[in-house]
């Protein structure tokens, strides 16, 4: 088992590795090796923290966006639940009035299984109609609502990487002077010294 977990850390490390960008990667493994280009394991584990931050700052924010979405599938859950969003959403026709007829054709219609969820939560018949129209009318506004929150969460996503990598060629690039400036010092102390 420990072989199948080793296994999978290196796919998920190969697969990070991949995600940035060639000139980041070149960075970090140059960063790993020591003034005589051997690999040094505790730059190598410098880097792999630096590596780490990075997509724990990107894992934040995809957490954040999971809990909102969880949040709201939960309180929706509660309303409608989510299997007969899914079979509405199956039975789509691009003419509302077909779809509408769609969702109240058969007798294990999606209305009937609405209506019989609204009922076991205390509602009545009266009032589960009342809800479906109401829900019919919001499904343009709600089309809207997915399509901006998708939007909104392409744009986190894509800002939260942008900083993160930011942050790393920062931190990267500052290692990587300092090496070139410890070599360029250990080079002329070399060559000044009486041969």
């Amino acid at each position: 088992m420990l072989i199948v977990y080793l296994l999978c850390f290196c796919l998920v490390s190969l697969a990070a590795s991949c995600a940035l960008p060639a000139e980041v990667r070149s960075l970090i493994i140059d960063n790993c090796r020591n003034s005589r280009g051997r690999l040094k394991p505790r730059y190598v584990a410098r880097e792999m923290l630096a590596v780490a931050r990075f997509y724990a700052q990107m894992l934040f924010a995809a957490s954040l966006v999971a809990c909102v979405v969880l949040i709201a599938a939960v309180w929706i859950d509660d309303y409608i639940k989510l299997e007969l969003i899914a079979e509405a959403l199956e039975k789509f026709e691009p003419d509302a009035a077909a779809w509408e007829e769609n969702l109240k054709a058969g007798p294990n219609s999606v209305s009937s299984q609405f209506t019989q969820h609204h009922m076991m939560q205390g509602g009545t018949q009266a009032g589960a109609k009342t809800l479906m129209w109401t829900l019919w009318r919001l499904v343009p506004v709600a089309t809207v609502l997915v399509f901006a929150g998708m939007l909104l969460y392409l744009r986190l996503m894509s800002q939260s990487f942008h900083r993160a990598l930011r942050d790393l060629v920062r931190e990267e690039s500052a290692r990587d002077l300092r090496r070139i400036r410890r070599r360029y010092l250990q080079n002329t102390a070399q060559s000044q010294r009486p041969g």
